[in-house]
């Protein structure tokens, strides 16, 4: 029906109008009615009535806008001013913008038809696929393909619901990067971050900055983690500190994994726990530590190198395993602890540590319990063997001692302060009662009478059992390292 020519060399042109008039009230205006379309720059824009001022290449509509971009994209709103100028429309009113699966809703957008860029100042919601974005201020770049989301950010999807300030979303890849202090939360769970990246087709997050990762009792902190969410499994990378704030556990290293599915966690790279019962602490380290979290027990496991330290009790082996439901340790391969002036070393070896006071010792497979009587010599030592040994604890301290099958003891002997000899015994049953630390009772069963033997007489093979190793430089000193 007509055309206007506009400074980028393109037309404007009228497409259709059912009735083409002037509008008496502005002069340089033509007012067409009725099934209006014009078309600019390959854009298409429809409504009901419009403005069309040629001089300075505008046009002001209303009803039923529509504009088609290219043949994906497409807007609708009530009301439309656009410039032809700088090929800018701001579409006013119920406003929808289109682009195959994904969809922009707000009150009013700045739709650039030159960079295919649409802009919103008054709060948008857009979906894709099944997810959900609402924020204050954003846009949709068609070019790139991305919505990108500034202040008060939220994503939903059926899986996650996830808050932030800023949202970057690209479309090819299902891809959300957040890019400041940022909250996930699926069911039980809970996520924060200040800078990453969540996948919403296959829910894999990775998180760069600050993470934090909360399941139940459960919190996950370190340098960064990848989240595996449908899995539920969260890989973990430096500075790893997993506290289970029921069972009053911490576990941490520098990698490692926590699973809330299975609810397990193992970390290793310098891997130490913490046991926290009111006022003690029990310290645990090795080369790998392995945790099965429940409702009201937690179970550790450790393996290589394994290092116990308590205030009061401290302890070597290769394999430990600790179930606070009936708060025994069990230790395996060559496994040594250590009680004030005694050490007890056997093949296996069961503690029962409640509440970090430790109540019973059970040592079979060449049980041995070994007292250092002279710090300036380590071959006196006190030694009672045995095939079993139970050690018996009252208020952290030694109450009893009870060997069963091929006891035998060996005790230095002192004449006015000066060494002068020692003392064997040898028996079915071997009892040794406590008392402020002191050995205040003897018993074997059948009764034996002891073998006194001189000091001139003692040599090596006489002074010391097989296996009577004193290992005190072993001893893990202070919670340092820990």
């Amino acid at each position: 029906m007509g055309q206007g020519w506009s400074q980028s060399n393109s037309f404007i042109e009228i497409r259709h109008a059912d009735k083409f008039t002037f509008d008496n009230a502005q002069s340089d205006a033509k007012l067409l009615i009725g099934a209006v379309a014009f078309e600019h720059d390959g854009a298409i824009l429809y409504c009901d009535t419009a403005l069309f001022y040629e001089h300075d290449e505008s046009i002001k509509a209303r009803g039923h806008i529509r504009i088609i971009k290219g043949d994906s994209i497409s807007a609708y709103a009530k009301g439309m001013v656009y410039s032809g100028k700088v090929r800018m429309a701001r579409l006013m009113g119920d406003v929808h913008l289109q682009e195959k699966r994904m969809h922009l809703q707000t009150d009013t957008l700045d739709f650039n038809l030159k960079t295919a860029i649409a802009y919103y100042t008054h709060s948008a919601q857009s979906t894709y696929l099944d997810n959900t974005f609402i924020s204050k201020t954003g846009f949709y770049n068609s070019k790139q393909k991305k919505l990108v989301f500034l202040s008060a950010v939220e994503l939903k999807n059926p899986t996650y619901t996830l808050r932030t300030d800023t949202l970057n979303y690209l479309l090819s890849t299902s891809t959300a990067y957040f890019l400041s202090p940022t909250i996930m939360e699926q069911q039980n769970d809970f996520m924060y971050g200040n800078r990453g990246w969540y996948n919403t087709k296959t829910h894999a997050s990775k998180i760069l900055s600050h993470p934090l990762v909360q399941s139940k009792s459960r919190v996950l902190r370190c340098d960064s983690l990848y989240y595996d969410g449908i899995k539920k499994i969260a890989q973990a990378f430096g500075h790893i500190d997993i506290t289970d704030t029921i069972n009053k556990v911490c576990v941490k290293g520098n990698r490692g994994f926590l699973n809330n599915q299975s609810n397990t966690c193992k970390v290793y790279q310098n891997p130490r726990a913490r046991v926290f019962r009111n006022a003690d602490t029990l310290y645990i380290k090795a080369d790998t530590l392995m945790g099965y979290f429940k409702s009201k027990n937690y179970q550790l496991k450790a393996w290589l190198q394994v290092q116990l330290w308590h205030d009061k009790f401290q302890g070597r082996c290769d394999t430990l395993r600790y179930n606070t439901a009936d708060s025994v340790m069990h230790a395996k391969g060559k496994p040594v602890f250590w009680y004030k002036t005694m050490q007890t070393h056997a093949k296996d070896m069961q503690l029962t540590v409640y509440e970090n006071h430790i109540y019973r010792g059970l040592l079979t497979g060449g049980a041995t319990a070994l007292e250092s009587v002279d710090s300036s010599d380590l071959f006196k030592l006190n030694q009672i063997q045995g095939k079993t040994m139970m050690l018996n604890f009252t208020a952290d301290t030694l109450s009893k001692i009870r060997v069963m099958g091929q006891a035998r003891s060996l005790h230095w002997m002192k004449d006015q302060d000066v060494w002068s000899g020692i003392e064997q015994v040898q028996s079915d049953e071997y009892n040794v009662w406590f008392k402020h630390g002191e050995a205040i009772r003897i018993t074997a069963r059948p009764k034996t009478q002891g073998k006194h033997i001189p000091i001139k007489e003692c040599s090596a093979d006489k002074i010391l059992f097989n296996d009577a190793v004193w290992k005190g430089p072993l001893r893990p000193q202070g919670n340092t390292g820990f």
